[in-house]
Parts: structure tokens; C-alpha cells; sequence
């Protein structure tokens, strides 16, 4: 498992939360909530957990 932490604008992170919940090599096991970043207004970050996905034959 990995523990991931994205940081970008809210546009940003909309989209690559979407990607990731579709992507074909991952798992999305959990997302949080946006949260601002204390330096900036103009940039946010959201944490994941995510897998390798299994190959099925």
C-alpha cells in the first residue's frame, strides 16, 4: 500500500482524485477531504491510500 499526499489547485485534485478512481492499475482504498495548505490559498492537498491492483487472467 502506499500513502500518497497531492498537492495542487482544487480543480486539480478533483481531477486526479477522478483519475485514480478510474485507473485500471490502482486501488483506491481511501481519499480525504481537501484541505488548504497553511502557506498558500491558491494550492490545497488531499491524502490516498492506494494498491497495485491484482492481475486477473
Amino acid at each position: 500500500m502506499l500513502k500518497v499526499r497531492i498537492q495542487g489547485t482544487v480543480y486539480d485534485l478533483n481531477w486526479a482524485m477522478e483519475e485514480m478512481e478510474k485507473s485500471d492499475k490502482l486501488t483506491v482504498l481511501s481519499i480525504s477531504k481537501i484541505l488548504p495548505n497553511k502557506d498558500s490559498k491558491k494550492f490545497y492537498h488531499i491524502y490516498a491510500d492506494v494498491e497495485k491492483k491484482e492481475k486477473t487472467s
